[in-house]
């Protein structure tokens, strides 16, 4: 039986309003799988059955002090199972893999939100945002899976697992930007924190059996349970200053912010349900601290038509990992110091007051994780294996694109169109070792030559008096990606197109009706994996109506064709 139920009350008291929101359903996220195994149509997937209670209130204290604010309170049960049948090719062979997992997950939740805007004056103006949330969750769940080669079984195992955790997050922040009497001149301060903390314990039941030749070669056997424990510190503060330079329409802005983060996690795992004989092969603890400096420096020019900024942030930062058991150090990385430079521009020119012209350019760097940096084996599962490398290298990605619009609001025609592009130096990758059992063993490389340029056009065309409407949608990718199979290096190029078209004909307040097409096109060649190459077409085809009749009744229908070719 499928049910669901909304109700919402209002009371407004002047500029005050308060909310009570609630909800409680059994037919959301509802999600199923595609062809690459990622969830589509639902998020989380499975039959999810859900409750909520939440309320909102907007109150102002006289003119100089505004709040709002929200708390929310959740729970939900969810029921997720899948069946799922993979190939794995590598360059002189492929393996088959058949499993079959089901998740019974539930959860309770409470979130806090809270804004105070206090503008005692012209000049000053302070935001407070305080907030907190805290879960329970728990998860049962078990999967069964067989791997084979081309003639012979190499692997399988069952795994059946419980898991309790509870987890707290609460985090103030304050913003404060004070105005100048010389017009354009400004300076702001903005100060946050964040701490976190969570506790877990769990149970972890698996057996594994490999194979060489078709027959038994060595079994693993687990019988686990398990502590975790994780806490999280983070810091930042942020000062900027705004000057005007040669009149007022030109401004130098100057940027500092100082970061801080701490992240650790510790997992126990013993062989008894006492707590006391501690297996240190599966137990592991983490910890990384990470420390940035940004100091970043701005010019903006604004005139009536045009406005343009250019400027660059300089980012010292260092980052430093530990892995250990108890008091035992399985790794303790050195202090990594990197320095890096970010340009970044803009500029913008209108050539009416409903055309312009975009461009935009930055750069940013993203940092390895512990988990990717720390060269320690993680044998938690056995059939996936995973080592960090010590040796990686930050990634650095370029941005850059350039649009255009044009809208016509008396005829209601719009237009956009876009190219971007985009290359990452030292991307961050895996590497997985495939041996000879089946057992996968990922660690992560630093490579070159992952770049991608795309195409976007945008147009909706009214016409015979506004009751009909043109929809059209163009985007064109084309993608350079390096990645490694069994430690070999492959170049993977894809190319997509996609077209949307739209004609809708409507009747105000009698009737909508239309019809709309979808396609794609895609193609990936690789360098090393040939048999993985792969062209593919998806289309769909639908057609809509919508009636309005009087008392508010609506009566409508549609039709949709979903097709495809290419897939195996």
């Amino acid at each position: 039986e499928w049910y669901g139920g909304k109700a919402m009350v209002n009371r407004f008291v002047g500029e005050d309003k308060f909310t009570l929101l609630m909800n409680s359903n059994n037919v959301n996220n509802m999600g199923f799988s595609d062809r690459g195994g990622n969830m589509r149509g639902g998020g989380q997937g499975g039959i999810i059955t859900s409750h909520g209670l939440g309320a909102n209130i907007i109150k102002e204290f006289g003119s100089k002090v505004k709040t709002a604010g929200n708390i929310n309170l959740n729970a939900s049960d969810s029921d997720n199972r899948r069946n799922t049948r993979r190939e794995t090719i590598l360059q002189d062979s492929s393996m088959y893999t058949e499993s079959a997992s089901s998740r019974l997950a539930k959860g309770q939740n409470i979130n806090f939100n809270y804004r105070i805007e206090f503008n005692p004056d012209t000049m000053n103006y302070f935001i407070f945002t305080p907030s907190f949330n805290y879960s329970h969750n728990t998860v049962d769940s078990y999967s069964d899976s067989r791997t084979s080669g081309r003639t012979h079984l190499l692997n399988t195992g069952t795994s059946t697992t419980y898991n309790e955790n509870n987890s707290f997050n609460g985090g103030l922040r304050m913003d404060y930007v004070h105005r100048f009497k010389k017009q354009g001149r400004a300076m702001g301060v903005n100060l946050s924190g964040n701490i976190g903390s969570g506790t877990g314990n769990g149970t972890n039941i698996a057996e594994n059996e490999f194979y060489k030749d078709g027959v038994i070669d060595s079994t693993s056997m687990l019988d686990q349970y398990i502590l975790n424990r994780s806490d999280s510190k983070n810091v930042r503060a942020s000062i900027f200053y705004t000057e005007p330079l040669m009149g007022k329409q030109n401004y130098l802005q100057f940027r500092y912010t100082f970061r801080w983060n701490q992240n650790g996690s510790e997992k126990d795992t013993y062989n008894d349900p006492l707590y006391s004989d501690l297996d240190t092969t599966y137990s592991r603890g983490n910890i990384n601290n990470f420390i940035n400096h940004q100091i970043g420096l701005t010019y903006r020019v604004v005139r009536e038509k045009y406005r343009y900024a250019i400027g660059a942030t300089v980012e010292p930062s260092s980052t430093q990992s530990k892995s250990y058991v108890r008091e035992k150090v399985l790794a303790d990385l050195p202090t990594r110091n990197v320095v890096n430079f970010s340009p970044n521009a803009m500029f913008r020119y209108r050539f009416s007051s409903t055309s312009d012209l975009n461009a935009r350019y930055n750069g940013r760097m993203q940092q390895p994780s512990a988990t990717q940096l720390l060269p320690v084996r993680d044998v938690s599962n056995p059939l996936n294996i995973v080592v960090g490398n010590p040796d990686l290298l930050p990634s650095f990605t370029h941005d850059a694109n350039i649009e255009f619009n044009r809208s016509t609001p008396e005829k209601q025609t719009t237009i956009s169109t876009e190219i971007g592009w985009s290359m990452t130096e030292n991307s961050i990758v895996s590497n997985t070792f495939v041996e000879p059992n089946g057992v996968r063993t990922t660690t992560y490389d630093n490579v070159n030559g992952v770049w991608n340029v795309y195409g976007r056009f945008m147009a909706s065309l009214p016409f015979k008096n506004k009751r009909f409407q043109f929809n059209t949608f163009t985007f064109l990718r084309y993608g350079n990606n390096v990645g490694y199979s069994n430690g070999n290096r492959n170049v993977s190029s894809s190319t997509s197109i996609s077209e949307t078209l739209m004609l809708r004909y409507r009747i105000d307040k009698l009737l909508e009706m239309g019809v709309r097409f979808n396609g794609r096109y895609s193609e990936v060649v690789n360098s090393l994996q040939k048999s993985s190459d792969r062209q593919t077409i998806d289309y769909t085809g639908s057609y809509f109506f919508t009636l309005f009749l009087p008392a508010n009744i609506t009566l409508g229908s549609d039709i949709r064709y979903n097709g495809n070719w290419g897939y195996t």
